[in-house]
């Protein structure tokens, strides 16, 4: 005898607008690249684009060239930090609740940041 009947309790709706969910703006305040070392190091804050309140909790993750997954979560400034090898990973994946999944490509923040420097 079965007490409880299984449900999908989480949904989604493919066909929500994703206008009715909030956006990040990613900010960049420091970069520094050791290049013997290919090491990559990044911080900076993720703010509701419309109030510009700090986004507290929101996921960072570096998407892999190979299995190593690493990432962070910001904290209650919506401040991060992130210490990479260039080699290892081409984007960062943000994400939180009721907010559009943004991913940036590495490649551009060492171009932008690093390169013209």
């Amino acid at each position: 005898m079965s007490c409880c009947s299984k449900k999908n309790i989480i949904t989604f709706d493919e066909n929500v607008d994703p206008s009715k969910y909030g956006n990040f703006e990613f900010l960049i305040n420091s970069t520094k690249y050791n290049s013997e070392t290919n090491i990559l190091e990044l911080s900076g804050k993720l703010i509701n684009q419309k109030n510009k309140e700090a986004v507290v909790g929101a996921n960072l993750l570096l998407s892999p060239r190979k299995e190593n997954v690493e990432g962070t979560s910001t904290d209650l400034k919506g401040e991060f930090n992130l210490n990479f090898d260039l080699s290892e990973y081409d984007s960062i994946e943000i994400s939180y609740v009721f907010y559009n999944k943004k991913i940036i490509n590495i490649q551009n923040i060492y171009n932008e940041y690093i390169k013209k420097n």
